[in-house]
């Protein structure tokens, strides 16, 4: 199996400068703003949906000069907020009506928005986002969410030389209770205050092992987060190489309000080849990777074989107590690194797409988190040639499923039984939204907004951004 990715890091240390200026409108994933309680939203009505909100399509919009970004779905009680390609245009929709609150563009900056917009508060929104001609993901803009302005931002500023600047990269961000967390390549940790924004640091790059090879150059390059026990995870990537992958050591951090402290740490330079503690696996020179994409710190380890397990870490130990080895360990590994959020825990049980054994179609499959057993496997009703594209949780609390056709677009989402994996209800998408793969889908109330994530040359009509809803809203 091939290694698995690693994030585009800068080479500088930290020094923090407020901007005195901010513009419109970041690779590190924000972690999503917490949606609120679903105990109140119904499950999405059956029946059709509707368009009521669409993008101009990627293939009419000049692609020369935009950014290199994740695009995004962040829900509050009261907006939506999306970032969407292709120029990093971040758009603000009033929950309630689904009517567009407010929109501004990205500009042409060489690295776009870095993944989910964050809710400070109802107030305030944050988003990481590139500067042009500077660093990728190193700048943080606050906007007010009435008017739509932006009224603060902090720039990662390393050094400044008659009038030009250096930027180092924030290459992650996760939610704790509240905060938004967030790591640099080489200060450390450190969250944004809730009310201003402002970030301020908790760890420096010592305490997480940055500079402490003998080449230099370790660098931290992601962070995750298991916001139930308050467990973030970073990892940090040296200069050498172990094979034809970095060697890599992963921390674990214990959040308790503002606080933080590293509770244990392995790696391939730290604890040596029993890391993972993976029972009769050869676990000899592991090459770790811990999603930063969504919650749940859900890790993947390539084996000394070339295979791969994937499981839960222990908050505690780090360890990976059940470790899944998936019948087609290939292509589920690349799936979950490679993918469109096309995976989702729910409890103790992992909902993610892979191949049959054959090589066929992608079905959807649910693994246990605490035996390492799979429960279910089905395939979802959908389009000819349709595979799976997404699988998220609802802001009614469902499990959802994406499915879009690789030939003609056709799309189809479904809502899934988590205890058998079979569909409850499914929705057929109106045709000629999508001819592309690479779209995420999030259910807010009675509406499904679909953000296309792909960075790929448009081959068929594709809207970045489309909003669905039932029929039967009012």
């Amino acid at each position: 199996m091939s290694k698995l990715r690693t994030t585009a890091l800068a080479s500088c240390a930290l020094a923090l400068a407020a901007l005195t200026a901010c513009t419109a409108p970041p690779t590190a994933t924000p972690t999503p703003s917490a949606p609120p309680s679903a105990a109140a939203t119904p499950p999405l009505p059956a029946g059709e949906l509707e368009v009521v909100y669409q993008a101009p399509q990627v293939s009419e919009v000049d692609r020369s000069t935009s950014p290199i970004m994740q695009p995004g779905v962040s829900i509050s009680e009261r907006w939506i907020a999306v970032a969407s390609a292709p120029a990093g245009t971040l758009t603000v929709f009033d929950r309630a009506t689904l009517d567009e609150a407010w929109s501004v563009s990205g500009g042409p900056a060489d690295w776009g928005p870095c993944g989910e917009p964050y809710f400070l508060s109802e107030q305030r929104l944050v988003l990481l986002t590139g500067i042009e001609g500077g660093g990728p993901c190193s700048r943080f803009v606050v906007y007010d969410l009435e008017s739509g302005e932006a009224v603060d931002g902090f720039e990662f500023v390393t050094a400044e030389y008659q009038g030009t600047k250096s930027y180092e990269q924030v290459t992650g961000t996760a939610a704790v209770d509240g905060r938004l967390w967030f790591v640099t390549a080489y200060h450390g940790l450190g969250f944004l205050d809730p009310k201003t924004g402002e970030p301020e640091g908790v760890l420096d790059s010592a305490e997480l092992g940055a500079f402490s090879d003998d080449s230099g150059r370790a660098h931290v390059s992601s962070l995750a987060v298991d916001p139930e026990s308050g467990l973030l995870v970073t990892t940090l990537l040296h200069g050498e190489l172990i094979g034809d992958a970095p060697a890599s050591d992963v921390y674990g951090i214990r959040v308790d309000g503002t606080e933080a402290e590293v509770v244990w740490k392995f790696g391939d330079t730290i604890d040596g080849n029993a890391a993972l503690g993976v029972g009769e696996l050869d676990a000899a020179d592991p090459f770790l990777f811990v999603d930063d994409r969504e919650p749940g710190v859900l890790a993947i380890a390539e084996l000394a074989d070339g295979s791969a397990v994937l499981g839960r870490l222990d908050p505690e130990t780090g360890r990976m107590p059940a470790p899944i080895s998936p019948a087609t360990p290939v292509d589920f590994a690349a799936g979950l690194t490679d993918g469109h959020g096309a995976y989702e825990v729910v409890g103790d049980l992992l909902v993610t797409g892979a191949k049959d054994p054959d090589g066929g179609s992608l079905d959807l499959v649910g693994y246990d988190l605490v035996t390492g057993e799979e429960r279910w496997r089905t395939t979802p009703p959908a389009p000819f040639t349709a595979t799976l594209q997404d699988v998220s949780i609802g802001t009614d609390g469902e499990l959802y499923a994406l499915s879009i056709g690789l030939v003609n677009g056709d799309t189809a989402l479904n809502r899934i039984d988590p205890e058998t994996g079979e569909s409850t209800e499914s929705w057929e998408i109106p045709s000629g939204l999508f001819g592309e793969t690479g779209f995420t889908a999030r259910v807010v109330d009675d509406a499904v907004v679909l953000v296309y994530e792909s960075t790929q040359t448009i081959a068929f009509p594709t809207s970045p951004l489309v909003i669905l809803a039932s029929e039967q809203r009012d």
